[in-house]
């Protein structure tokens, strides 16, 4: 194996109300695990590409900070590589939809300024949030697509072998 593709959602996965995936949060922090996994990672010389996702409810200065860390760490590590950005997105899911009743007939984004905002984001809704969070607000997630877009944030094309299996999936 030479590349590994994660997901970081929070960088303090309490502050969203907990997500099942943090099974060891008694051992150490989600912080301090996820750097574990990137050292790791970087000892066995395998590249490692991260999936960011926000709207789980946690505060912008929270996405802000979770930014700043990827960033921190590409100057430590030269690793993850941000790849994919999304906002969590209510789903059908067979009329479990944490009764939010929607009918999923309107385009999740209701103008240009939020398709320009969201053109980097794999995923994203401002009329469909999951259920129980507030939508997306325009120039929070504009801040967020300007730093992601910005010289500094070091965003990454992924390998050609991901971007071949991408686009597999998307034909």
């Amino acid at each position: 194996m030479d590349y590994l593709f994660i997901g970081v959602e929070t960088l303090d996965p309490q502050s969203v109300g907990g997500i099942s995936k943090d099974v060891k949060h008694g051992s150490e922090t989600w912080l301090k695990r996820t750097e574990n996994t990137i050292e790791l990672l970087l000892s066995l010389e395998i590249q490692c590409g991260i999936s960011l996702l926000f709207g789980l409810g946690e505060s912008h200065d929270s996405r802000i900070r979770l930014l700043n860390q990827v960033r921190h760490w590409r100057k430590i590590y030269k690793s993850p590589h941000p790849i994919a950005f999304n906002w969590a997105v209510q789903h059908p899911l067979r009329g479990n939809d944490g009764k939010t009743c929607y009918r999923y007939t309107e385009w999740g984004l209701p103008s240009s300024s939020w398709l320009e905002a969201f053109r980097d984001f794999g995923e994203a809704s401002v009329l469909y949030p999951i259920a129980g969070q507030k939508p997306p607000v325009l120039e929070e997630v504009q801040e967020i697509a300007e730093f992601c877009r910005c010289p500094g944030s070091d965003r990454y094309s992924p390998p050609r072998l991901v971007r071949l299996s991408l686009l597999l999936l998307l034909n």
